[in-house]
């Protein structure tokens, strides 16, 4: 074997295994707790190849594990659709990050840049590197170097042989003990429905994908553990390459677009910062004027953003003078940004006031607070010279955003917020409310049992949990690898207090949906609902 590979053969039984698990966990089964599991197995499993290795993780390394086993985690604790979607990205796209800096933790140093970088390094790792394997060299005692691939082959063919000669006497006996033991038989058959000849095409089809995934797994493994060179800490100061627009030409357009915002942001002052009575004065309702602006605000800061990133990369910034004027400019630029994502996410509350909260919205309501940490962290690194830290801010905004999506329960909050509203005499969105993931089932009881709302609204809600008691019994039996925590949670809680819910008749009407009747009016317990 090569002087860097102790155990080869552990890279292709990890690898394997990794494809197996993809088949056995997620194959024509919803996704519950098989994904934070896949995670864990992958993450344990490359760390302990790596200690046999004798190469021990970076401490950077340690905490981007972490990070990925939360996010992993978030999509068992979570039902909301893009939160677990998101989460299960970001923990996907860390485990790629992880694979390229195991050994080192540079992930904490790269550029924008350098995510492209690796992204090509695994690739490439994913098609070649499991050559790397094939041609190391193992040492059995008493022996010269030896392919690895070769005293695997030696291996294998007596192995087959054996099963081969094994085959028609296990047939035999078990038929004559199958004969001998009813129970036993039974346990036979069911074992035998498992290799279904008229499903053949289908067990090819995944043996395939599984050896297709194990040859890639096991490729990005050795580059994680053992890369084919050693990488240089990556130098966030460095560019990709040489400057070519002058510092004019960008103060100067830098200078048009903050004296633009600067206009714009006088206006908010007077009209929308001022109060309601300078915009009924103009024609406008409250809830008509944050209607019309809040996503073009955060689509002018992510342009404002990229504005800048544009012309800090492209800029000849090789003199004092122009560095300290190119800096005034650009942190000038990002405050009136902010000042209009104040503006955005006033609107966005105003919108909410009146129109009450969506999933939508909520995304957008986590967002701004993100995007405008990532705006200030790039006001902190212009002033101090240390552009190439974007990188490093941008990475952090991805996975502060996701993992706070996972943290605040979206449909829980939507749900708390819009049955609240109800306090102010706002009438109650029940088809949206019936929309909500079983994330919202928790909060729903809580407010169910608010001696504060009204007797319809308690109704209503009591109405609903009838529904969803009634829905989630009729669910079908699903496989433990679906084992989702929050569906277990709302099953329990609902299922505790089955007698209430009596007081709100479930029936079946037409095609089979169910109805509930609620103070005599029947209604169905799921509505199909379009909402931004």
């Amino acid at each position: 074997m090569s002087a860097s590979f102790r155990h080869a053969w552990r890279f292709w039984l990890a690898a394997l295994a990794f494809a197996w698990l993809v088949d056995f966990l997620f194959w024509r089964k919803p996704l519950g707790i098989s994904f934070p599991l896949w995670v864990l197995v992958v993450l344990a499993g490359s760390l302990f190849i790596g200690l046999v290795e004798g190469h021990r993780p970076h401490l950077r390394t340690l905490l981007l594990m972490a990070l990925t086993l939360a996010a992993a985690l978030i999509t068992v604790l979570r039902n909301e659709v893009m939160t677990r979607f998101l989460n299960a990205v970001l923990s996907l796209g860390l485990l790629l990050l992880l694979a390229d800096t195991y050994s080192n933790g540079f992930w904490l140093f790269y550029r924008l840049g350098d995510y492209f970088k690796a992204l090509a390094r695994l690739t490439r790792a994913a098609l070649v590197d499991p050559f790397r394997l094939g041609k190391a060299t193992a040492l059995p005692a008493g022996a010269e170097d030896v392919p690895f691939w070769r005293l695997v082959w030696r291996k294998f063919v007596p192995v087959l042989r054996g099963l081969v000669l094994a085959l028609p006497v296990v047939i035999v006996l078990g038929a004559l003990l199958a004969s001998a033991d009813p129970i036993f038989a039974d346990w036979m058959k069911s074992l035998l429905k498992v290799f279904d000849l008229s499903r053949l095409f289908e067990y090819l089809f995944r043996l395939f994908y599984i050896l297709i995934l194990a040859y890639a797994f096991a490729g990005l493994l050795t580059h994680a553990i053992h890369p084919q060179q050693e990488a240089d800490q990556p130098d966030p100061q460095r560019g990709w390459f040489k400057p070519f627009l002058g510092a004019l030409e960008s103060g100067v357009v830098l200078f048009c677009v903050d004296l633009l915002f600067l206009v714009f942001v006088i206006i908010q002052f007077r009209y929308f910062f001022g109060g309601q009575a300078n915009i009924t004065e103009t024609g406008y309702t409250y809830s008509e004027y944050a209607r019309r602006g809040f996503g073009e605000l955060v689509t002018v800061a992510v342009l404002s953003l990229l504005l800048y990133l544009s012309l800090a990369s492209i800029t000849r910034l090789d003199t004092p003078v122009r560095r300290r004027s190119f800096t005034l400019l650009s942190v000038f630029l990002m405050m009136m940004v902010l000042v209009m994502l104040v503006s955005a996410y006033q609107r966005l509350w105003l919108y909410e006031s009146a129109y009450g909260f969506t999933q939508l919205r909520t995304y957008t309501h986590v967002f701004i607070p993100w995007l405008g940490a990532l705006l200030l962290a790039v006001v902190v690194f212009e002033m101090i010279q240390q552009r190439g830290r974007f990188g490093l801010a941008l990475l952090i905004f991805n996975i502060g955003f996701v993992l706070t999506l996972g943290v605040l329960n979206v449909d829980g909050f939507i749900a708390r917020q819009n049955i609240r509203r109800t306090l102010q005499g706002e009438a109650l969105d029940l088809s949206y409310l019936s929309s909500l993931s079983s994330d919202a089932v928790p909060v729903i009881l809580q407010e169910f049992d608010n001696p504060a709302l009204m007797q319809e609204t308690h109704d209503q809600l009591g109405g609903e949990l009838a529904c969803r008691a009634a829905l989630l019994l009729e669910e079908e039996k699903r496989p433990w690898q679906a084992f989702h925590l929050s569906t277990q949670t709302a099953r329990s809680l609902l299922f505790a207090r089955h007698s209430e819910w009596q007081a709100y008749p479930i029936s079946r009407q037409g095609s089979g949906w169910l109805w509930v009747t609620v103070n005599g009016e029947t209604r169905p317990c799921r509505m199909t609902v379009f909402w931004d």
